[in-house]
């Protein structure tokens, strides 16, 4: 894990926004985020004409992200949000 200091601006950004969520939220948080940047992707991805094998893995890669991003972020109480990109999870 890297310290606050050497984290892009972005991450930290979204590190601080996490730890101001109540850990009970942390999860739903990301998943409702990681739903809006999957549509966005896709729509973006269907106006350039990319291939459907190209979008997901750009969103597999997005819910990888944001699984793994309580224990980048160093949320305490969370350190993995185990929701699929397909199938609904707990959250």
């Amino acid at each position: 894990p890297q310290s606050p200091q050497q984290r892009p601006p972005l991450l930290q950004q979204c590190c601080n926004e996490l730890h101001q969520e109540e850990p009970l939220c942390v999860c739903p948080t990301l998943k409702g985020a990681s739903k809006a940047v999957k549509q966005q992707v896709r729509q973006q991805g269907q106006q350039q004409g990319q291939q459907g094998q190209q979008l997901q893995q750009v969103i597999s890669r997005i819910y990888q992200t944001a699984t793994h991003l309580p224990r980048v972020c160093n949320i305490r109480q969370v350190s993995i949000c185990p929701f699929q990109k397909t199938t609904p999870g707990p959250y």
